[in-house]
């Protein structure tokens, strides 16, 4: 939407401001469709017919300026004004005895979501996770710390570094990593000689 900061606002009409109801404005920053597409549009779905039969039905009635076969052409045209963004998931189960000195998820730059959760009941380990490198145990202190029963999403800026995850003390149960990749399946390589995994690759990697 295209608004200037000195035009009436449009959220709050007030009777007085008359320019709110001016109609002339651009509220989009998209190309128009040509004259007579929806109408071509309409035609084809409603008579079951061509687009192209549709096209020289209303190029006849003169409601579009552009030729019969451009008219087609524009009607039949996928115009994408919404993308809808899409991921291969991954469940990847953290054990008790989970490597803490190789990436157990490897990097990707294609990631489009992560969520980490530590499963354990209450009063359990913390999961400590690390995005740059293998995790000291001795030194809790310098990683995220998940409590148990706590988890962490991202969905919008995506961490596609290799996850490295690791337990403090305590009782262990697991918990778990989902992740999506807008890579095809298997596509993202994995790291250290197949340590971890990557994009949609499924091999279990316990201690």
């Amino acid at each position: 939407m295209l608004y200037r900061a000195a035009d009436p606002s449009m959220l709050i009409p007030d009777q007085s401001q008359v320019g709110w109801t001016d109609l002339t404005r651009v509220f989009a920053d998209e190309t128009p469709d040509p004259s007579g597409v929806g109408a071509v549009q309409t035609a084809s779905a409603a008579l079951g017919i061509s687009p192209a039969s549709a096209a020289a039905l209303v190029s006849s009635t003169s409601a579009s300026t552009i030729s019969v076969t451009q008219l087609a052409a524009a009607s039949t045209q996928t115009r994408s004004r919404l993308t809808v963004r899409g991921a291969n998931a991954t469940r990847v189960p953290i054990s008790p005895n989970v490597v803490t000195q190789t990436a157990l998820i490897s990097g990707d730059s294609a990631r489009t979501f992560l969520l980490i959760q530590n499963n354990n009941a209450a009063g359990g380990a913390s999961l400590l996770w690390s995005i740059d490198g293998a995790i000291n145990t001795a030194a809790p202190w310098q990683y995220v710390n998940l409590a148990p029963g706590l988890g962490i999403l991202l969905d919008e800026e995506v961490f596609t570094n290799p996850i490295y995850v690791a337990w403090g003390s305590g009782t262990v149960t697991g918990g778990v990593i989902l992740f999506g990749s807008g890579a095809a399946a298997g596509a993202a390589a994995t790291a250290g000689g197949g340590a971890g995994y990557g994009g949609t690759v499924l091999p279990m990697r316990v201690g």
